[in-house]
C-alpha cells in the first residue's frame, strides 16, 4: 500500500465518517509534508486531506492553521503548479481564514493569494473564496482593507457577463463591493474601476448586485 494510496482512501472516507476520523489524523498530519513531491495526484490527496480534516473538525485544527499554511502556500504560486491544485489550495486557505482569520498571519497570506486568484477551473471552490475575503471586509480587518486596491479590480472582474459564478460567491461578490463602497478609504478605489466598465451588460449586473447589498 502506498502512501499516497493511504491519503487517497483518508480523503474519500472522512467525510464520511466525521469526528471518528480524528483519531487517524496524526498518522495522516505525518504523511502530509510529502504533498512538496512533484507528482500531481499526490498533491492533490494531500490538499484534500487537509480540506476534509478543516471542514469536519476546523476550529480543533487551529493550532495546526500555521503548519498547514507552510505546505500550503508554495502551492499557490500557479508558474509552478498545477491549475486544478492551486484553485483547490486558494479555497482551503480561505476555509481556514473563515474559521479564524485572527490566527492567521494574513500580512504574508492575502498577498500570495490576490495574486494567484481567480479560481481558473474549479469554480465550485468560489463560494469558500469570496466568503472569507468578505468576512475580512466586514470585520474591517486592517491587511485586507490596505489591499483594497488589488481586492476590487478582482471583485469587478468577477462578475462579467458570462462568468459562470455560482450564485452563493456572487452574492458575496456583491456584498463585499457595497462594503468597500461606503468605506471612506476604498470607495475611491470601487468608483475608478466601475468607470472603467465600458460593457453595457458588465455594468448593469455590478449596479444590480451592489443595489441588492
Amino acid at each position: 500500500i502506498t502512501r499516497n494510496w493511504i491519503l487517497h482512501c483518508y480523503s474519500k472516507i472522512i467525510k464520511i465518517i466525521g469526528p471518528l476520523s480524528m483519531k487517524y489524523a496524526d498518522s495522516i498530519l505525518s504523511l502530509l509534508p510529502l504533498i512538496f513531491i512533484d507528482i500531481h495526484h499526490f498533491k492533490a490527496d494531500a490538499i484534500d486531506c487537509i480540506d476534509a480534516l478543516i471542514e469536519v473538525k476546523g476550529e480543533l485544527l487551529i493550532p495546526l492553521f500555521p503548519r498547514f499554511l507552510q505546505w500550503l502556500l508554495p502551492i499557490c504560486v500557479r508558474e509552478e503548479n498545477d491549475v486544478i491544485d492551486v484553485d483547490h489550495t486558494l479555497s482551503v486557505i480561505a476555509k481556514m481564514i473563515d474559521i479564524s482569520y485572527q490566527t492567521i498571519p494574513l500580512d504574508l497570506v492575502l498577498p500570495v493569494m490576490l495574486t494567484a486568484l481567480p479560481i481558473r477551473n474549479e469554480f465550485d471552490e468560489t463560494p469558500s473564496v469570496f466568503k472569507a475575503l468578505l468576512r475580512l471586509v466586514q470585520n474591517n480587518e486592517a491587511t485586507m482593507m490596505g489591499m483594497a486596491k488589488e481586492l476590487v479590480p478582482l471583485l469587478v472582474d468577477s462578475l462579467e457577463p458570462g462568468s459562470g459564478l455560482p450564485d452563493a460567491a456572487r452574492d458575496c461578490v456583491g456584498k463585499t463591493l457595497a462594503l468597500l463602497a461606503a468605506h471612506p478609504e476604498s470607495l475611491g478605489f470601487v468608483r475608478f474601476f466601475l468607470s472603467t466598465i465600458s460593457d453595457e451588460e458588465h455594468f448593469r449586473i455590478l449596479r444590480s448586485e451592489l443595489s441588492k447589498s
